[in-house]
């Protein structure tokens, strides 16, 4: 989940440079939004993105805080747009408009599954970035219930904290001291564990619901 950013600028007077950052912003959400919305990974090549991008465009655009918090606004839009787009795909493709049902089912005639292959993919290529793949996790899990509880609680500092989040991103390597800091764990168990450690915020900050099955303890320490 995004915190808020400061939404002053944003509306009918937005410039295009500021539009731009915003899209460098949001990117990771907007791709995992459309993603869910289509029932397959999207990509920056794919159509969906540059459906994505227009709804994006629009939402800003037309957005005040009366209507509510930023994104919350925009992934409605994001949503209704690309479904419109595959309805009409679809009935082209059938060419059978008078049989098109108003609401497409989730899971039924839309293109692609979404499925935990989906996501292992997704995940090794954001991991191909931080010099590591997705498969040498294994060596870098914690074993023992006190290591993962320990790793929970940098992970939660990670999710929670936005700024620290993005510092993960931005050099594709942990803030160690912020991180030790904050969670009050030692350097020597976060680095001991530092794939593990960014596989996971990866995935609880970004959209892999499947993935995010498997890191229970994680869920509960940020709960805490």
């Amino acid at each position: 989940m995004l915190n808020e950013r400061n939404t002053q600028k944003i509306g009918a007077q937005i410039s295009d440079r500021e539009f731009e950052t915003l899209v460098k912003e949001y990117k990771r959400s907007l791709l995992a939004c459309a993603s869910r919305t289509v029932n397959h990974f999207v990509t920056e090549q794919d159509e969906e993105w540059s459906v994505t991008l227009q709804a994006f465009y629009q939402a800003v655009k037309g957005y005040d805080s009366i209507k509510g918090e930023f994104w919350p606004f925009v992934s409605v839009i994001v949503r209704r747009r690309l479904t419109d787009w595959i309805r009409d795909k679809y009935r082209h493709d059938r060419e059978e408009p008078e049989e098109i049902p108003e609401t497409i089912p989730d899971h039924e005639n839309w293109p692609g599954k979404y499925t935990i292959k989906d996501e292992i993919d997704a995940m090794q290529k954001e991991l191909e970035s931080f010099g590591f793949s997705f498969f040498d996790l294994t060596e870098s899990s914690p074993k023992a219930q006190k290591s993962r509880k320990k790793c929970a609680a940098v992970i939660a500092v990670l999710i929670k904290q936005e700024e620290v989040f993005q510092a993960l991103e931005n050099t594709k390597t942990l803030p160690m001291k912020e991180l030790i800091r904050q969670s009050g764990i030692s350097g020597k168990v976060i680095e001991k564990h530092r794939r593990y450690i960014i596989a996971a915020a990866l995935i609880l900050h970004g959209d892999y619901p499947l993935l995010a099955e498997y890191l229970h303890i994680v869920r509960e320490e940020m709960k805490a």
